[in-house]
């Protein structure tokens, strides 16, 4: 029961948090819009999109993968950290 109750509240959670996060954007978008030039909010709009697709590589799931892992190893973390180094540089 413990554990259902905990799922419950972490998924609460993470869904408010997740909603929150979405209404700010929109909030900051909406306050950009308007105070910006077009050709500026244009800029701004598109830089954050390369920034989103950039986070996704960067964010790949290694560092979810180390977390799960019970007992990882020095070149595991090493591994990680130096692609997700590599990986934030390139972009």
């Amino acid at each position: 029961m413990e554990l259902k109750k905990n799922t419950l509240k972490g998924f609460l959670w993470t869904s408010f948090g997740t909603v929150g996060n979405g209404i700010a954007t929109i909030l900051v978008t909406a306050i950009l819009a308007r105070l910006l030039t077009p050709s500026d909010f244009a800029t701004v709009e598109l830089l954050a999109i390369f920034i989103a697709i950039s986070n996704i590589f960067i964010e790949s799931g290694f560092s979810q993968a180390i977390i799960r892992d019970e007992t990882p190893s020095q070149k595991d973390l090493s591994t990680v950290f130096f692609f997700n180094l590599f990986i934030s540089i390139l972009f």
